[in-house]
């Protein structure tokens, strides 16, 4: 009896060292924002809140909307340091059109531009015919960043690394195409020193080693 209650309270501990590893190692696309921003609002999320100083290091940000009238067109550039940061690529959330209009039935895609002499990102998206999303939430696109220049960054830790929208050409089209101009906050990261990512790394290991022994144990 005794035994079989240990072996009842491994096998939880085992099952919830597995789950922390996945939780800790797994960075899943957001598929619901973490606060839903009050309408007309247009801002960026992040599985990541840090930024570390290593070279090569790649992120997404995920860009969302909120808007309270019906929407036909919507179009955003952000700015990014470029000093350190290079732009690598970007699409839409739902694949071949954005996570907002993904119920709409036809739409006109667009090739985002990413110019990272300017440190700079602009895509857009519209819909075609008398089609309309009606009010409400969701993702537009994601953007993928690398890290170029570590040194740089390296100079920065405690600061944090923003992202902002350009107010001119971050807007939305109701269907008799007026122009609304969301609220459009800006992003941050905080900026760490490199050995932060190797801790993690470290401490994953050290999970992971755990979970084998026990898994031993249980045998």
């Amino acid at each position: 009896m005794v035994k079989a209650k240990e072996r009842k309270n491994s096998i939880i501990l085992f099952m919830a060292l597995a789950l922390m590893i996945l939780l800790f190692c797994l960075q899943a696309k957001a598929s619901e924002p973490t606060v839903p921003h009050p309408a007309d609002a247009m801002w960026i999320e992040s599985d990541i809140a840090e930024l570390p100083a290593t070279e090569g290091y790649m992120f997404n940000l995920t860009v969302w909307i909120n808007v309270s009238e019906p929407c036909y067109s919507w179009q955003f550039q952000i700015y990014f340091n470029n000093t350190y940061l290079n732009a690598t690529r970007a699409g839409y959330t739902a694949g071949s059109k954005s996570q907002f209009f993904q119920e709409q039935p036809m739409t006109m895609p667009v090739v985002p531009v990413i110019d990272n002499n300017a440190g700079y990102v602009l895509y857009g998206e519209t819909l075609l015919g008398e089609e309309q999303r009606e009010p409400g939430y969701g993702s537009l696109a994601w953007i993928e960043f690398e890290v170029i220049n570590a040194s740089i960054l390296e100079q920065l830790v405690g600061g944090t690394s923003i992202f902002e929208f350009d107010p001119q050409y971050s807007y939305y089209q109701t269907p008799d195409l007026g122009y609304r101009y969301p609220n459009i906050p800006s992003y941050e990261l905080v900026i760490i020193p490199e050995y932060s990512s190797i801790l993690m790394l470290v401490m994953a290991a050290t999970s992971i080693i755990t979970i084998v022994f026990v898994k031993k144990k249980l045998q």
